[in-house]
C-alpha cells in the first residue's frame, strides 16, 4: 500500500484567545396606519377589505406548523466524564433545543467498561438503536455498509454546502462512501496518536525529554534505564488487551511495513505477517524480556494504563498528551506541563518516525424514520459545523483541557480559530504539529476491526511466552492471516 502521509497545511496554533463578535439581528419595522375614512359606508367597506387583506397576508406569511420530533443520540460522556466534557454536552443539548424547540434530543450515554460497538449492535437487534451515534470510528464504516447496520446519509452529504465549498475535512472520504459514491457517515473530527510521556517520571529515572530515543535500539535502552519496579516506575507501558492492534499498527509502519495492502479487485491482502510485522512483534517481546522496561501485568486494560501514566508510574505510553493531562490534575494534582507527545521512532535512525491518524464520524441508525434523521442532521450541522456554536464549545474545551480538544475539527477552515482557545503548555503546540506532519491514516478496509480483534490472541502469546523464537512468531502471525482469509474471503484475499 502506498501510505498517505498527512500534511496539515495552515495549522497555525495560536495560544492567545480570539474574541469573536456575535452577529445580531436588526429588528423589523412596524406597519404604518391606514388613512381615515370620510363616510360611514365606504369606511365599513374599506375596513372589511382591509381585514380580509390582512388575514390573507397573515395566512400567506405564516409558516407551516412544525411537528415535534424526538431523536435518540448516543455518546460516551457518561458519569465518569470530566467536568469539561459534561459542560460541553450540556451546551450541546441546551443550545440546540433553544435553536430548534420542536426537536427533542434523547441523549443517552453508552455504558462505561463495555464495548460500544457491541452495545450498538445489541440495541439494533432489540429495535432500540439510536438515531444518531458519534462513537463509531471511520474504519468501521465499510464493514457496516456491508452488514446494513448504518443508514445511507447521501441525502445530506451530497448537497452539504460546506462540503461542496471545500470546508469539510476529506481525509477519510473514501472510508465513509461505498463503491457507488453513496455516503454512510459524516465527519466529526480527526485525531492523532503516537507516544505520550510524563516528564517527571523521566526525570525521576535520571533521563531527560531533550534526548528522547529516535530508533528502536535506543528506545529499548532508554526505557530500560527509566525502569525501577521497586519504585513502581516503568519505562514503557503498552496495550496488551483488546485494543492491542491499535498500538501495534503504527509500530509496523515504523518498521517499514503495512498491516494490509489493497488488491486490484477491491479486496486487501494481509501484510502484518511479513518481516516488518515480525520485527515489531519481536521488539515488543524484547521490551518485556530483554530490556525489562514494561509493566508486569501485560494484559492490563487501557483505562488502567491511563491511570498508570497519570499517576507517574510510567514514563512513556501509547497515547497523546491530552489523553492523560485532562484528568491527571483532577485525580492526582499533576499539572498538564508534565505531559507531552512524541513520535513512534523508526526502526533504525534512517527510517521515518510515525504517528497514527484516526477519524470520528456521525452515523445514523438503519431503522430511523426520515423525520428522525432530518432532526438528527440539524443536530449534526449545529454541533459540528456551526461556527458561532463551535466557538462556545472550544472556549470550554480549552479552559478545561478536554482530551478531544487537540483533535482537528471537521471544519478545516476553523482549525486556527479552535486552537486559539488553547491554554496549553508551550511545548504542546510544536509536538502536536509534528504528530500531524508524520501521521498515517488508519486502514479502513471492510472487516478491519475483525482483523484487529483476531491479532490480539497471537500477539498476547508473543508477549507472554518468554522463550518464543522468531520462527514461532512468524507461525502465529501466518496462522492468524490464514484464518482471516478463510473467515472473510470478500474482504481479504491473497494477491493474484
Amino acid at each position: 500500500m502506498n501510505r498517505k502521509i498527512l500534511h496539515i497545511v495552515g495549522w497555525a496554533i495560536a495560544l492567545a484567545l480570539v474574541i469573536v463578535p456575535m452577529a445580531s439581528c436588526a429588528p423589523g419595522g412596524s406597519p404604518g396606519g391606514a388613512p381615515a375614512a370620510t363616510t360611514a359606508a365606504p369606511a365599513a367597506t374599506t375596513a372589511a377589505q382591509a381585514a380580509t387583506a390582512a388575514a390573507t397576508t397573515q395566512a400567506a406569511a405564516t409558516e407551516p406548523e412544525v411537528k415535534p420530533v424526538t431523536f435518540s443520540y448516543w455518546h460516551g460522556r457518561n458519569a465518569d466524564a470530566t467536568e469539561g466534557e459534561k459542560k460541553v454536552l450540556e451546551l450541546y443539548i441546551e443550545e440546540f433545543q433553544n435553536a430548534f424547540p420542536h426537536i427533542t434530543v434523547d441523549s443517552r450515554p453508552t455504558k462505561p467498561g463495555t464495548d460500544y460497538r457491541e452495545q450498538y449492535d445489541k440495541a439494533l437487534m432489540a429495535n432500540d438503536g439510536p438515531t444518531l451515534n458519534e462513537q463509531l470510528p471511520h474504519v468501521d464504516i465499510q464493514t457496516r455498509i456491508n452488514n446494513g447496520t448504518i443508514a445511507d446519509v447521501s441525502k445530506y452529504m451530497e448537497n452539504f454546502d460546506l462540503r461542496l465549498d471545500g470546508k469539510v475535512i476529506d481525509v477519510f472520504d473514501d472510508a465513509i462512501r461505498d463503491k457507488d459514491g453513496k455516503w454512510y457517515a459524516i465527519p466529526i473530527r480527526q485525531y492523532f496518536m503516537a507516544h505520550a510521556y510524563n516528564s517527571e517520571t523521566i526525570k525521576a529515572g535520571g533521563e531527560s525529554v531533550d534526548n528522547l530515543p529516535t530508533d528502536w535500539e535506543s528506545f529499548g535502552e532508554y526505557t530500560q534505564r527509566l525502569t525501577n519496579p521497586a519504585e513502581q516506575r516503568y519505562g514503557y507501558v503498552f496495550i496488551g488487551s483488546d485494543y492491542l492492534a491499535w498500538n501495534f499498527t503504527p509500530w509496523v509502519w515504523a518498521a517499514g511495513g503495512e498491516m494490509v495492502r489493497p488488491n486490484s479487485d477491491g479486496t486487501y491482502s494481509i501484510a502484518f505477517n511479513e518481516e516488518p510485522g515480525i520485527d515489531t512483534a519481536m521488539f515488543w517481546h524484547d521490551l518485556v524480556y530483554k530490556y525489562k522496561s514494561t509493566q508486569t501485568d501485560l494484559l492490563k486494560q487501557w483505562p488502567d494504563l491511563q491511570t498508570d501514566i497519570q499517576a507517574g508510574y510510567s514514563a512513556l505510553s501509547w497515547g497523546v498528551a491530552t489523553t492523560f493531562a485532562a484528568r491527571a490534575e483532577e485525580k492526582f494534582g499533576i499539572t498538564p506541563e508534565r505531559f507531552g507527545s512524541t513520535l513512534i521512532p523508526g526502526k533504525t535512525k534512517d527510517m521515518s518516525p510515525v504517528s497514527f491518524a484516526g477519524g470520528g464520524v456521525w452515523v445514523m441508525g438503519p431503522k430511523a424514520t426520515e423525520e428522525e434523521m432530518d432532526a438528527a442532521w440539524e443536530f449534526v450541522k449545529f454541533t459540528t459545523y456551526n461556527e458561532e456554536f463551535l466557538t462556545k464549545v472550544w472556549e470550554i474545551e480549552g479552559e478545561y483541557n478536554v482530551a478531544s480538544f487537540v483533535q482537528m475539527p471537521a471544519r478545516n477552515d476553523l482549525a486556527d480559530l479552535k486552537f486559539s482557545f488553547a491554554q496549553w503548555p508551550d511545548h504542546w503546540a510544536k509536538e502536536f504539529a509534528q504528530l500531524a506532519e508524520y501521521a498515517i491514516p488508519e486502514p479502513f478496509c471492510a472487516n478491519w476491526n475483525d482483523l484487529k480483534n483476531d491479532i490480539v490472541i497471537p500477539m498476547q502469546k508473543v508477549l507472554l511466552t518468554e522463550n518464543i523464537t522468531r520462527e514461532e512468531v512468524k507461525q502465529l502471525l501466518d496462522e492468524c492471516a490464514d484464518s482471516l482469509y478463510e473467515k472473510y474471503p470478500d474482504s481479504f484475499r491473497l494477491p493474484n
